[in-house]
């Protein structure tokens, strides 16, 4: 099934399930940049409700498990509170989130919301660390095994290029839209 059919399948069962309490379903990441490779999978989305209970989740379980099935990341769950409250926190993912994304339904949840830079470069220091002791720790499980190392490398690469392009909104530059041109 390819990617338009399925946001539009997704979309609707979302609404169904999930009525009013939705506001937004919001795409983002390589596929909202131009970037993805068709039929990979890997279609990120936000799903913003009125209020983040267990109810509405558990509404919205058996649709996220077809998702997850179908080679997707998990859907993402956010209350505008949510959001409001939660820039500061993840600058590198609102920021990429702010320059790439398609408003799928509903109003779009991101417009006109501001995220502070000064909290940036902490995130990018801390996510480059972070990813260094998982490839460290993965080389030292996996140093003879060259297709666990492949993979490892591989489920890096996207991380990294996030990561990049954090580094090139600090610069003061504009990151291009595609992965590889940013790293």
């Amino acid at each position: 099934q390819d990617g338009e059919q399925s946001l539009s399948d997704l979309a609707g069962r979302l609404k169904t399930a999930l009525s009013d309490d939705l506001l937004s379903i919001v795409l983002y990441g390589s596929a909202a940049r131009g970037d993805r490779v068709e039929g990979a999978g890997d279609l990120n989305v936000i799903v913003v409700l009125r209020e983040i209970d267990l109810r509405l989740l558990g509404k919205a379980s058996a649709i996220n498990k077809d998702w997850e099935k179908a080679g997707n990341r998990a859907l993402l769950f956010f209350s505008p509170w949510w959001i409001a409250h939660s820039c500061d926190v993840f600058p590198l993912e609102f920021l990429d989130i702010l320059e790439a994304r398609r408003v799928l339904h509903g109003e779009d949840p991101f417009a006109g919301l501001t995220v502070s830079r000064d909290n940036l470069r902490l995130q990018c220091e801390s996510e480059i660390k972070t990813r260094l002791i998982q490839l460290r720790t993965g080389y030292l499980e996996y140093h003879d095994e060259a297709g666990q190392l492949a993979r490892l490398l591989a489920a890096s690469y996207s991380p990294l290029a996030a990561l990049c392009r954090g580094i090139l909104r600090l610069t003061g530059e504009s990151p291009p839209q595609k992965a590889a041109d940013a790293v």
